[in-house]
């Protein structure tokens, strides 16, 4: 029986990973400060399928103190989503956090880590699909983080074979995706106040996340793939046209309308600017407006063939899910 440790584990794809560990028979202890929030773990907690250990990705001895007996750790600790996030918060969170993860893992017993990257690491696509091979290309910190951290789990597997896997989801979206950037798009949607920017024929690759949990158990128990990256999204990508339509339809409001790419880009960045001088919130920056029209697809055949990785819930299915989701819980 493995020991698991995960940090991150009362977010969003790190909840799901516990609980499709905990259906396989695991034994896990979670990472957590003591102002997180146990909701989506809490019931695991009570009947004692999950241990506490309380600390902090920035705080290393109290990584040391709980990768202590554990055989596998997989590392969900990052910030995403976020606004109003000060950029040495994302350094100190999604990289040193990382680093020390690392530190504290090394010269133990540690069988595997399994680390979660992102497919923003390679940012604007040049070619699409695009698979693990694609450069790093991060359009923004988040992104330039999670390149910098994967980067470091990368060095640490070829100078010393440490045993890790990486994982890059795609757009994940799902229950418990709130806050974030998805639900305030699902919520824009229904509001009538989210519109497509441009012509809407750009691709972006959806993954429901109990596929992108299921692909993480795989990673942190099939043998011989240590050392691996893979990309994990859901069966195929859709067209920002279909997936907002999707999504429209099943919040029973009609498709948002289209913006003109160029006046919505040239008014971003009066956007950006008023953020930065009088700190206020403010619809869409530049950032905002490429990562809505930009191409993000992606080749999932390595996860395929090698973790044995298989897609199992459509996009209408996951949208129509994820909606119930939302509503249920007075985001919509």
């Amino acid at each position: 029986m493995k020991n698991i440790l995960v940090t991150g584990g009362t977010g969003f794809i790190g909840s799901h990973t516990i609980d499709a560990l905990i259906k396989q028979g695991f034994q896990i202890r979670c990472l957590i400060r003591k102002k997180d929030n146990l909701g989506y773990i809490q019931e695991h907690v009570d009947k004692k399928r999950v241990e506490l250990a309380y600390g902090d990705v920035t705080d290393l001895e109290s990584l040391k103190k709980a990768v202590k007996g554990i055989d596998t750790i997989y590392h969900f600790a990052a910030i995403s989503g976020k606004q109003n996030i000060p950029e040495k918060a994302y350094w100190e969170v999604n990289y040193q956090g990382t680093l020390n993860v690392l530190e504290a893992a090394k010269n133990t017993s540690l069988e595997r880590l399994i680390h979660c990257s992102s497919v923003g690491v390679m940012g604007n696509l040049k070619t699409i699909p695009a698979d693990e091979s694609a450069p790093y290309n991060p359009t923004n910190t988040y992104e330039r983080t999670k390149m910098e951290a994967e980067k470091a789990v990368l060095k640490l597997i070829q100078k010393e074979q440490f045993p890790a896997v990486v994982i890059r989801p795609a757009v994940v979206y799902g229950p418990r995706n709130a806050p974030s950037n998805m639900a305030r798009m699902f919520a824009a949607i229904k509001n009538r106040t989210f519109f497509i920017v441009g012509s809407g024929n750009n691709y972006w690759h959806m993954s429901y996340v109990t596929d992108v949990a299921e692909a993480f158990v795989l990673a942190g128990t099939k043998k011989g793939v240590e050392g691996e990256v893979f990309i994990v999204a859901g069966e195929k990508p859709y067209t920002m046209n279909e997936i907002a339509s999707e999504i429209a339809k099943a919040e029973r409001v009609p498709p948002p309308k289209h913006l003109p790419f160029l006046p919505t880009l040239i008014g971003s960045y009066f956007f950006a600017l008023a953020h930065r001088l009088f700190h206020l919130k403010v619809p869409i920056e530049p950032s905002g407006v490429y990562f809505l029209t930009n191409h993000r697809a992606y080749d999932i055949t390595k996860a395929k063939k090698i973790l044995g990785y298989t897609p199992k819930v459509g996009l209408k299915e996951g949208i129509i899910e994820t909606v119930k989701w939302y509503a249920k819980n007075g985001y919509l």
